[in-house]
């Protein structure tokens, strides 16, 4: 009898025990998922610093958060911090080698230090992992315009816009390629197309500003 006592007051032990730890795993995720939440409104208001430190207090309690590291990353990639950019990409990979996002992130950063090739094969990870990402395509375009290979990056913008038609970012940079290539009949379908549809400002500014620019009459001589 005291054997099966015994036995039944470990069991009840051991149940208290792991509903205690998953209690409070799931106390700390709430409590990372708030800080994050608060980050991205202080992002969007354009208070980096603010955002960064409710990042830093949500890594203080899940210091391999993946979220957090991503979302810390892309703030520093934003302010041109490459260095604590790429440590926080970086970090995200020796955590989770499949994360195509931080190669992603990484590939942006290196796209603006102008190692293309880097990115390139940032990117080329990132798509053996998701094949028919439709931004990660759009952004190998990129890196084909960058170095002057238009028909590739046609090719690409052109798949990014087949897998996800309300990717007009991708209409802006597929006219910018055809223009290079000299298809302003091309270039402008695409310009009016993001001019009529996307309510992104800043696309729909620089569309309208493109299309004036391959419409306009020359000046008289």
């Amino acid at each position: 009898m005291k054997t099966r006592y015994g036995l039944a007051f470990t069991l009840v032990a051991t149940l208290l025990l792991v509903g205690g730890c998953q209690s409070a795993e799931k106390k700390r995720s709430l409590l990372v998922d708030q800080h994050l939440a608060l980050a991205e409104k202080k992002n969007k208001l354009g208070d980096r610093t603010a955002a960064l430190k409710e990042i830093n207090t949500a890594l203080a309690i899940e210091p391999n958060s993946e979220r957090a590291l991503m979302r810390r990353g892309g703030i520093y990639s934003e302010m041109g911090s490459d260095d604590a950019a790429l440590k926080d990409f970086n970090s995200i990979l020796k955590l989770n080698p499949a994360s195509p996002a931080a190669y992603v992130g990484i590939a942006e950063v290196q796209k603006r230090q102008k190692d293309f090739a880097g990115a390139m094969a940032s990117l080329e990870k990132a798509l053996e992992m998701v094949p028919d990402m439709a931004p990660i395509i759009m952004s190998r375009g990129e890196v084909y315009a960058s170095t002057g290979d238009f028909d590739r990056a046609i090719q690409d913008f052109t798949r990014a816009i087949d897998l996800e038609p309300g990717l007009y970012r991708a209409h802006l940079l597929r006219a910018y390629a055809y223009m290079a290539t000299g298809d302003t009949k091309r270039a402008l379908g695409d310009l009016t197309v993001v001019r009529e549809n996307s309510r992104d400002s800043i696309l729909i500014h620089r569309a309208n500003q493109l299309i004036y620019q391959l419409t306009a009459p020359e000046p008289a001589k």
